[in-house]
């Protein structure tokens, strides 16, 4: 059994000897993306991806059958190309939508926490990564359309081993966003920390990023390492403070480099 943000997961096997997936998932928002993500979008290839048996809304749970093979520990380039490619895929599949949602709100928000935490991010730091932010609030056309987005796409969701086809799976954080959503967190953790990555990633994926995707993918990690830094602190999660110092440190190095 494992527990994570609240949710329960089950290994069960029937009596057939088929492995599956029982999910135990308190989030309303993060079951319908789930359903949903199994119940419209396969357009992936065959097998990489759970298949949906049965849900309850009113029990919150999820049954789903297992993948062959093991999440993927990162190190494997290989992965990220097949990785790469399945993305591709995944955000292809659907028709884009005009995206609709601002930024602007996330931005206020971390206005008022700056407020109210003085000091707990310096104001050099707070301005780099706040006007990386703003950028995508004064130019929505960097991120002009929504697609099918995994929302949690790294290596302990890709399932690796037992066939030559990766598999993926959570799908509780899917949704319609801008393909940047599932690009930053790879970009900015995993891309740094497997020489080659990026490239392998690249390659299946079957383009680099392009500039605006560049200018994207920086403010939605400099937003996610403030809103981390601020959250630990309303909430007294020490490990957030470090892990938003981190990425902001990490972010703002990176950039004086180029």
């Amino acid at each position: 059994m494992a527990r994570a943000r609240g949710r329960v997961v089950h290994q069960v096997a029937d009596r057939e000897g088929g492995t599956w997936f029982l999910k135990i998932e308190p989030r309303a928002t993060a079951w319908e993306r789930e359903v949903r993500a199994y119940d419209s979008w396969g357009h992936v290839p065959a097998g990489s991806m759970p298949a949906l048996a049965a849900s309850d809304e009113t029990l919150s749970t999820i049954l789903v059958s297992a993948l062959p093979g093991l999440p993927s520990d990162g190190s494997d380039l290989d992965h990220f190309r097949q990785a790469g490619a399945w993305l591709a895929q995944f955000h292809g599949g659907e028709e884009p939508r005009p995206r609709t949602r601002s930024i602007a709100q996330a931005g206020r928000t971390l206005d008022a926490m700056h407020q109210r935490y003085p000091g707990a991010v310096g104001e050099a730091a707070y301005t780099f990564a706040r006007s990386a932010v703003r950028m995508l609030e004064q130019q929505p056309s960097l991120e002009p359309l929504d697609m099918p987005s995994h929302g949690d796409f790294r290596p302990h969701n890709w399932v690796t081993g037992a066939t030559s086809t990766l598999g993926v799976i959570d799908f509780g954080d899917s949704g319609w966003h801008p393909p940047t959503r599932d690009l930053a967190g790879l970009s900015y953790a995993w891309w740094q920390r497997t020489p080659g990555a990026e490239q392998a990633f690249v390659a299946g994926y079957g383009r680099p990023l392009t500039r605006s995707e560049g200018v994207a993918v920086l403010a939605r990690n400099c937003h996610r390492a403030l809103f981390d830094i601020y959250e630990g602190h309303r909430l007294g999660v020490r490990p957030s403070i470090r892990r938003g110092r981190r990425r902001l440190r990490a972010l703002m190095a990176a950039s004086s480099e180029t």
